[in-house]
C-alpha cells in the first residue's frame, strides 16, 4: 500500500512506548498515585521490581518520569502517550472541589513539565496528551509551551485508527470470517462493522475505523 509521505516516519521507528490511562483517578486527589501507580507498572513489567521501586519512591510524577526514562536503552525512543488528562479535573470542577482540581492540576503539571528536562527531553521523542477538554498553555500548564495542539491537524486522522482501505487490506481473513457468521459478503460485513465502528473524524474529512472494537468484532 502507498505511504503516506505527510506522516513522515512517524509509524515507521519502534519506540518504547510509555501508556498512562488516567481515567481511573476520579478526582484529583488521586491523580499524583495514579500517574505513580502506571509508570511503576511500565518500569515493573519492563525492567523488574527494582526498578519499579525506584519510579515509585520517586518524589514527583516528572522525578517517576525521569527515572523511567533513565533505565531505556539509549537510542531507544521513547513515546510518552497520555489519555484523559483532564478527567479527574473536570469531575473535580463539576462538583464544585477545588482543592483536589489543584491538587491534580500540580501533578499534571510536574508530569508534563518533565517532558522538558534536559536529560528527558532528549529521550522522549513523542510525547501525545488526549482529552476532552482543550490543553490550556497560559494557565493550566504554564511553561509547557512546546505542546502543538493537534486536535484539527489533518496528520492525525491518518495517523489514528483505521481508514476503510487499511481495514479492508490489513484484515482480509478476519472481514470473511465476519462476513461468513453474518451471512454476507465481505462489504456487508465493512458496512456492519462501520455502522457500529466507523464515524471518527479528527480533520472534518477524514473517517476512520476505532481500532480496538474492529479487532475485538474481527
Amino acid at each position: 500500500q502507498r505511504r503516506d509521505p505527510t506522516l513522515r516516519g512517524l509509524l515507521e521507528r519502534a519506540h518504547f512506548v510509555v501508556k498512562l490511562g488516567l481515567g481511573e483517578a476520579q478526582t484529583g486527589a488521586k491523580l499524583e498515585a495514579t500517574i505513580f501507580d502506571g509508570l511503576a507498572d511500565v518500569a515493573g513489567r519492563n525492567f523488574g521490581s527494582t526498578l519499579e521501586a525506584k519510579v515509585r519512591a520517586a518524589g514527583t510524577a516528572g522525578g517517576a518520569v525521569r527515572a523511567l526514562v533513565s533505565a531505556v536503552p539509549r537510542g531507544v525512543p521513547v513515546a510518552l502517550l497520555v489519555d484523559e488528562y483532564d478527567h479527574a479535573i473536570i469531575q473535580d470542577v463539576s462538583e464544585g472541589e477545588w482543592g483536589a482540581a489543584k491538587s491534580g492540576i500540580k501533578a499534571l503539571r510536574s508530569l508534563m513539565m518533565a517532558t522538558k528536562a534536559p536529560d528527558v527531553d532528549v529521550r522522549i521523542e513523542r510525547c501525545i496528551v488526549t482529552g476532552v477538554a482543550r490543553f490550556a498553555r497560559t494557565s493550566l500548564f504554564s511553561g509547557a509551551n512546546n505542546f502543538s495542539d493537534l486536535t484539527n491537524d489533518p496528520l492525525l486522522s491518518r495517523a489514528i485508527g483505521f481508514s476503510e482501505a487499511e481495514l479492508r487490506a490489513t484484515f482480509p481473513a478476519e472481514l470473511e470470517r465476519l462476513a461468513c457468521t453474518l451471512q454476507t459478503d465481505t462489504n456487508g460485513a465493512v458496512t456492519e462493522l462501520a455502522s457500529w465502528y466507523n464515524g471518527y473524524c479528527f480533520d472534518g474529512a477524514s473517517s476512520c475505523f476505532n481500532p480496538f472494537p474492529v479487532d475485538r468484532k474481527s
